[in-house]
């Protein structure tokens, strides 16, 4: 949907997955699969739960997986994924011990938080003569913590089900001279996502309306079936 939605208003499109964001961990536990490779399972209070394998450079005993196990849940239990994404950023600065460990979680929870995906970059560049704001762009998609106050942005701003964003609402450095057109993806009344496109302030907003809608709606009758 997003690539058809790119291709329609010849914009770059995104979608924002919410399905973790009101969710809670309850109980961390990491089991070994075999030498060096370790499977995280993340049980949250929803009932849903995460469940990715992760390699190391050394292997772990019992009794220090353990450790770190106790570590996790006694950190990051109650907490949000972004919330305890960006305590477990901070902690790996302060902890010494088995930083490689904490660092394969936190690529774990990274991708699970607020899950952002762009297409038709090439689009929203044609449409910049302004190479330090392609630059910038470019920056911002790459850096996870960036994409995440993107995400917290556009949920404070978004007044309705649909909605047209200044981008200077958003981060007036990068996104000064563009404008989002979002619209919530709902599954059975409750909102599990976000779907729009971002465009130059003089884009046909109309157009950009008509078709961020359309791609709403195709999303919401499919997850409600």
């Amino acid at each position: 949907i997003s690539k058809t939605l790119s291709e329609r208003t010849k914009l770059l499109s995104f979608s924002l997955d919410l399905s973790y964001k009101d969710a809670k961990i309850d109980f961390i536990q990491l089991i070994p699969l075999s030498k060096k490779q370790y499977l995280c399972l993340i049980f949250l209070n929803n009932g849903q739960s995460i469940h990715k394998t992760f390699s190391l450079p050394y292997n772990l005993e019992k009794s220090t997986l353990l450790y770190i196990q106790s570590y996790l849940n006694k950190s990051l239990k109650n907490l949000s994924i972004k919330d305890a994404y960006l305590k477990l950023l901070k902690l790996k600065n302060e902890e010494n011990l088995l930083l490689e460990t904490f660092r394969e979680i936190i690529k774990i929870l990274a991708s699970s938080c607020e899950n952002f995906y762009f297409y038709g970059l090439h689009n929203l560049i044609e449409n910049i003569n302004n190479l330090k704001q392609v630059k910038n762009i470019v920056k911002v998609l790459e850096e996870k913590e960036k994409i995440l106050s993107i995400s917290k942005a556009l949920l404070e701003n978004l007044k309705s089900n649909l909605s047209i964003i200044l981008g200077v609402d958003i981060d007036k450095e990068i996104f000064s001279e563009f404008s989002f057109v979002v619209s919530k993806v709902k599954q059975k009344g409750n909102d599990i996502g976000l779907i729009g496109i971002i465009g130059p302030k003089f884009m046909e907003y109309k157009k950009a309306v008509r078709y961020v809608e359309k791609a709403s709606n195709i999303i919401s009758s499919y997850f409600s079936e």
